[in-house]
């Protein structure tokens, strides 16, 4: 499903998301200020490719305006949507979609499976939470 299904369909609906979350809290969270938020794209800062101005910054008001303007003023009339996470990250989940239950006034489903049953769900996922480290210079994924 994801951005060729309402509600994501809209690009103002995805960056009123992407603008609503705050990454430096996500980072930090059980990272212990160990790991820092992804500011640059997929590949960190001091590897090639790495792109600081790629990322939208957090920016709530922003956010707020493109939902109302997306069609959704203070979350009303946006239908409930799943997240499909592992259930060893399904706390972490839990606190972006609480940041979008407070921030946006949308409310989004965290939908945790074991490994061996997590990839079937992404097809008709909403959204996925997901990691990923990078392990060679390249955004290819």
């Amino acid at each position: 499903m994801g951005a060729r299904h309402p509600p994501f369909d809209s690009p103002l609906v995805r960056q009123a998301f992407a603008l609503a979350a705050d990454r430096s809290k996500m980072a930090n969270i059980d990272m212990r200020d160990n790991f820092f938020p992804a500011m640059g794209g997929f590949v960190p800062p001091a590897m090639p490719g790495h792109a600081p101005d790629i990322t939208l910054s957090s920016n709530l008001d922003e956010g707020r305006r493109l939902l109302t303007e997306g069609g959704y003023p203070g979350g009303k009339g946006f239908p409930e949507v799943g997240m499909v996470t592992s259930l060893g990250r399904k706390y972490l989940a839990e606190v972006l979609v609480e940041q979008w239950r407070e921030k946006l006034g949308v409310k989004v489903q965290v939908l945790g499976y074991k490994p061996g049953e997590l990839f079937p769900r992404y097809r008709d996922a909403n959204m996925v939470f997901g990691l990923w480290v990078a392990d060679y210079p390249d955004p290819d994924c």
